[in-house]
């Protein structure tokens, strides 16, 4: 018997002219049907330089100086930043130098002045023009809402000019201890693994390590401390020529990052622009009551939420979409709706991994009907700007009889919400690889304003902010050695979050955009979102054999992974991002599945991070001791009130609970009495300490209490037992890479600012 076809798919059949972008090739018309969300406004607001941010707020201009929240930068007259200070510390030392040369050496130029005009409520921008010998030079700092400045540099030749060098020096204001984080460049070709962890690199440089830090070119690249720090995002190296490996220079001893856009002999007969972002962090305030928020997701209609425990929830894309990786196919819309209700009171986020995009999906069913839903005008967009072509999906064969659904809703009358996954009937979807250009954005929008304001699920959990290396021969270029090499879209990715966040905070500004960003940290996409999710890359397949295979059962793996507790300060510790940091767990092997026994690998990893005052989407490990630390921190309190404010330290700053074990490490949370001028002092103190073993072998040791602390009181949390001190100490007795969590009550007497 001959199936029944249904005619039509979206919407109305229109002629366009498509317009490919630069560099791509070229014009073609075809007809093609317009889908409805296509070409849409959605967020366009966080475009215009007068959109002020929830969290920003408006940019104050003064003379030379731009101020948002608790960031300045001010300009030189050369147009470069002379000061860039964030909560009163300086990032930079003093003015960043533009350093030319020719044949004949270093090219002397002086600069008359440089304007710094606002450009509406949240945004400015500077101009400097001179001549540097036979080279004009324009630079241009462009400042946008979240305080990231695009740096646009032009140098135009009055003449054909040879230059031997055109750098840029930041000299970075660092002590002590640094911390360096970057993302090299990859090949053209898909790549996951050992090789991609590689080229994503986190260092700790310790005061006595002066080695050159020269990694090549880098999308990202970013120096500082455990405060603060200077982030430099990179499009391409288009129009450098470099010294392969020589781009990017960070050299501890001096302190000074240089950006090497010219180093051997070129000859300049036209103008050439250098553009980069550049974004101090950290980015903003930490949310109030950050500490407060235990995650979970939530993965089925039925799952049991205790909310008691539980205030923070992700929508699991499996269970609501209607196919593949596509936004708008939702299948079951009025179970979302309800399930929204239900969990009312608490932050949602809808899950997407924008990059990946489904544009038709196809059912087989168990009596041979064979249904399609697809969208034409997304394959066109999808094929149009391809990031990776090879990774586009297989063609599905559709009968000639197949039944097409016109949207989604249909879709779902016919199969019903409950079709997929189903194993009466079989779905396959093909998915593009992509760059998200406007008209990209355009789709996904149109989903977040549908999950946002009909849906009510407001917030979006974002999978990927940093956009990855494009080889397509639309964005890749050719290098002066004849290397193919790929581009980065920021700009791009930027406008996307800008009007994701748009929409996002007008539904309600206390819904969040989560940054699912496990490997790096792109600040200038960064800025644009609320919370990060780290961790993912501690992932069983990232890691060497001899460190991921050292512990067969699991027990240590993140020992064997991470082994210096200090190694991971840039990847975890959220001082110096200014965003909340949620930790991803990866207690998982060689099958990608939770080891046998995930208790001690569960707490082995939290024996290292828990210093790192983060927080944790209990899943790939033993959910249960993400659950039990739950209810620590909330017998604790981790809320500011009128009355006190929560503070952190880490076990590099920790000066007052002391191990007599040098592998011990104690960060602590202390609550701060707010006091009020001429009223008595409350004295009373209540902490919750942290101490980890952070060796292979048993530990017994001694820590010491702060000096003056009196009537002193202590808590083993876990065991829920009470531990006697002795001459201002206790003792304390752990396994290898454990931890205990004890709370210390007593009263501070003759109390000092700073001292003990």
């Amino acid at each position: 018997m001959k199936k029944r076809v249904l005619k039509g798919t979206l919407s109305i059949i229109v002629l366009l002219s498509v317009t490919m972008a630069a560099g791509s090739i070229g014009a073609t018309e075809t007809k093609i049907e317009k889908p409805e969300w296509a070409g849409n406004k959605i967020g366009y607001e966080a475009l215009d330089p007068d959109y002020v941010d929830v969290d920003y707020g408006p940019m104050i201009v003064s003379g030379k100086t731009a101020i948002s929240l608790f960031k300045k930068i001010t300009l030189a007259k050369s147009g470069l930043p002379e000061m860039i200070s964030v909560k009163d510390n300086k990032i930079i030392s003093g003015p960043v130098k533009l350093l030319l040369e020719n044949e004949k050496g270093p090219i002397l130029y002086n600069v008359s002045d440089c304007k710094l005009t606002q450009r509406g409520k949240s945004a400015a921008e500077g101009v400097a023009k001179f001549a540097a010998g036979a080279v004009e030079v324009e630079i241009k700092s462009q400042f946008e809402f979240d305080f990231t400045v695009r740096y646009l540099i032009t140098l135009t030749p009055k003449r054909k000019t040879l230059l031997k060098r055109a750098a840029l020096v930041f000299p970075m204001n660092l002590d002590g201890e640094k911390l360096c984080l970057y993302y090299k460049e990859g090949p053209d070709k898909p790549e996951a693994g050992v090789d991609a962890q590689k080229r994503r690199v986190h260092k700790t440089i310790k005061e006595d390590d002066y080695d050159q830090i020269m990694p090549g070119f880098c999308s990202i690249f970013w120096v500082g401390n455990t405060n603060y720090g200077l982030s430099w995002n990179f499009e391409s190296a288009r129009g450098w020529n470099v010294v392969k490996g020589s781009e990017l220079q960070y050299d501890p001893g001096t302190n000074n990052m240089t950006i090497n856009f010219i180093n051997r002999a070129t000859e300049l007969s036209q103008p050439v622009t250098y553009k980069f972002f550049l974004t101090p962090t950290p980015l903003k305030n930490m949310p109030k009551n950050w500490r407060t928020w235990n995650y979970a997701w939530r993965g089925t209609p039925e799952q049991k939420i205790d909310r008691k425990l539980i205030n923070q929830l992700i929508y699991w894309s499996s269970t609501w979409r209607g196919g593949g990786y596509n936004p708008q196919w939702v299948r079951n819309p009025e179970l979302l709706k309800r399930a929204a209700q239900e969990d009312a009171g608490m932050n949602k986020a809808n899950y997407v991994i924008p990059q990946l995009n489904t544009w038709q999906m196809t059912w087989e069913a168990e009596d041979g009907s064979f249904y399609v839903l697809e969208d034409k005008y997304l394959k066109m967009l999808c094929e149009k700007y391809a990031r990776t072509p090879g990774m586009k999906g297989r063609e599905i064969d559709i009968p000639e009889d197949a039944i097409y659904f016109k949207n989604i809703e249909e879709r779902n009358r016919v199969l019903g919400p409950a079709s997929f996954p189903n194993a009466k009937i079989k779905s396959t979807g093909v998915t593009y690889d992509v760059v998200f250009a406007p008209e990209m954005a355009d789709h996904m929008l149109w989903a977040v304003d549908k999950f946002a304001n009909e849906y009510g699920v407001g917030g979006i959990y974002y999978d990927g902010i940093n956009p990855q290396q494009n080889y397509s021969d639309w964005a890749a270029w050719t290098d002066p050695e004849g290397n193919k090499r790929p581009t980065f879209h920021y700009e791009w990715q930027r406008e996307l979050l800008k009007r994701v966040r748009s929409v996002v905070k007008k539904a309600d500004p206390n819904e969040m955009i989560t940054a699912h960003q496990s490997g790096t940290r792109p600040a200038s996409t960064l800025s644009l979102c609320d919370v990060i999710i780290p961790g993912e890359t501690f992932f069983y397949w990232y890691h060497e054999p001899e460190k991921r295979d050292a512990s067969s059962d699991g027990d240590f793996y993140y020992a064997h992974i991470i082994g210096d507790i200090d190694n991971v300060k840039t990847e975890f510790f959220h001082r110096q991002w200014g965003v909340p940091h949620i930790l991803l767990p990866e207690v998982r092997g060689k099958d990608s599945r939770i080891f046998p026994k995930p208790a001690k690998g569960t707490r082995t990893m939290l024996a290292y991070t828990l210093h790192f005052d983060m927080l944790y989407w209990p899943t790939m490990c033993d959910t249960g001791e993400i659950f039990k630390l739950y209810k620590i921190r909330n017998a604790y309190g981790m809320a500011d009130t009128s009355e006190e404010t929560i503070e952190f330290i880490p076990y590099w700053e920790n000066r007052v609970f002391k191990p007599s074990d040098r592998n011990v490490k104690i960060s602590y949370y202390d609550k701060v009495k707010q006091h009020e001028p001429y009223t008595s002092y409350d004295i009373r103190k209540k902490y919750l300490v942290i101490v980890s073993n952070l060796q292979f072998g048993g530990a017994e040791f001694n820590i010491t209490l702060p000096a003056k602390l009196q009537k002193v009181k202590i808590r083993e949390m876990q065991a829920n037992k009470e531990v006697v001190p002795e001459k201002g100490k206790f003792s304390c007795s752990l396994e290898a890479y454990d931890f205990a969590i004890y709370e210390v009550t007593g009263e501070l007497l003759e109390q000092s600012k700073g001292t003990w």
